[in-house]
């Protein structure tokens, strides 16, 4: 179909075989060809190089020239070929280049961050995750500075995900933890990180929802992430044992009544015995094993008995959730980014009053366990030059 015939076509409820127009820049004199190659598709198009080429035309793309050739390399080195090979010839005002890909929104996203008079639609904040690690994908394919996207990259999130990021699924927090990185997303990615790590039934990994294997993170993420939510588990096990061990090394005669009663308490809640609950193929997450502990329930076999008497709802299993969900705070990019050697830690930063602090040089305030962990995370520097030695600043 020419392209004329569906100008003025709503494209809101695109057929599959229309072409998308979209203006960047109505002055622009660089058309972009967005098309593909289906093994069963006969259709053909007019190529920017002018010869009728194999293929379903998906998009056409109005853009400034100028802009596009200055905000990427692949674009003008394009042109530098093209120059090549025309030996000699004048290029004509206007160009047009093809683009085999059938991830209209990434380009189109990419074209109108680098234009500072296009206007950033809200459909462009409303896009998936997968069309978010497209765009990443056509960063390293286009040669696009991700920087550019990094303002955009926040209100995404700030839309899609709410505060601290509690509108995403657990599957999409897989899915996320790669692009947070890439835009280098600080607080995003330590709630990402910090929600997965609570939420994940079973073991921590990476979701990538596209063909681009060579989209990934480092495995040591996954390490430091693992072994955060391993320490949950044994933070759990710490907090709820001491009674156990009362009762054993106790010397009323109602001590195995006690023992009995308190671990039965344990087992109807449906969050004990630990390992037999977060591993395996019935798992359940840190967060669902610590609701259902909030269902504890003792019943004393003795209420004359000082040790079987005790409040271990109040003084034992709610104290248990309520330092367990404070403990872990997400993997900061910083720390990762930046590791401290954890042997001379201990002589590093004494400041007021003696304590030592572990957001030094932070985007977010943490204390010790994020930084552990994200020390964990951290298998090599990521950059050179090492931080400041100074104490972290609280300003906003």
């Amino acid at each position: 179909m020419a392209i004329q015939q569906i100008a003025g076509v709503d494209t809101s409820s695109p057929d599959p075989k229309e072409v998308r127009i979209i203006i960047i820049d109505p002055e622009g004199t660089l058309t972009i060809q967005m098309y593909t190659t289906p093994a069963d598709s006969r259709d053909r198009f007019i190529s920017g190089a002018g010869s009728l080429t194999h293929g379903r035309l998906l998009a056409t793309i109005k853009a400034s020239r100028k802009i596009v050739l200055e905000n990427s390399d692949y674009f003008a080195e394009e042109l530098r070929k093209r120059q090549l090979n025309m030996k000699g010839t004048k290029l004509l005002e206007r160009l047009t280049f093809d683009i085999k890909s059938e991830n209209i929104t990434s380009v189109e996203l990419w074209l109108r961050a680098i234009h500072p008079e296009a206007t950033m639609t809200d459909e462009m904040y409303n896009i998936s995750i997968k069309d978010v690690w497209n765009t990443l994908h056509a960063s390293r394919t286009y040669e696009f500075n991700l920087e550019v996207l990094s303002d955009w990259f926040v209100e995404w999130v700030s839309r899609k995900g709410g505060d601290h990021c509690g509108k995403f699924t657990v599957l999409e927090l897989s899915q996320l933890m790669f692009p947070c990185r890439s835009f280098e997303n600080h607080k995003a990615f330590a709630h990402v990180t910090c929600r997965y790590a609570y939420e994940k039934a079973g073991h921590c990994d990476e979701n990538n929802p596209t063909p681009y294997h060579n989209l990934h993170l480092p495995p040591g993420i996954f390490g430091g992430l693992n072994n955060a939510r391993t320490n949950l588990k044994t933070k759990i096990h710490q907090a709820l044992y001491p009674p156990i061990r009362g009762f054993l090394s106790g010397s009323c005669s109602c001590r195995k009544e006690g023992l009995y009663a308190y671990q039965m308490a344990l087992d109807k809640t449906g969050a004990w015995p630990l390992e037999e609950k977060l591993h395996g193929n019935d798992a359940i997450s840190i967060r669902e094993l610590l609701g259902r502990l909030a269902n504890f329930n003792y019943e004393a076999p003795n209420k004359d008995c000082e040790l079987c008497s005790t409040d271990y709802k109040t003084f034992t299993v709610d104290l248990c959730i309520q330092s367990v969900l404070e403990y872990f705070e997400g993997l900061c990019l910083s720390c990762i980014d930046y590791p401290m050697n954890k042997k001379s830690f201990p002589e590093f930063l004494p400041f007021d009053g003696g304590e030592k602090v572990f957001d030094k040089d932070c985007h977010f305030a943490h204390g010790q366990p994020t930084w552990w962990f994200s020390w964990l995370a951290s298998r090599e520097r990521r950059k050179d030059q090492p931080r400041n030695n100074q104490p972290r600043n609280n300003e906003p």
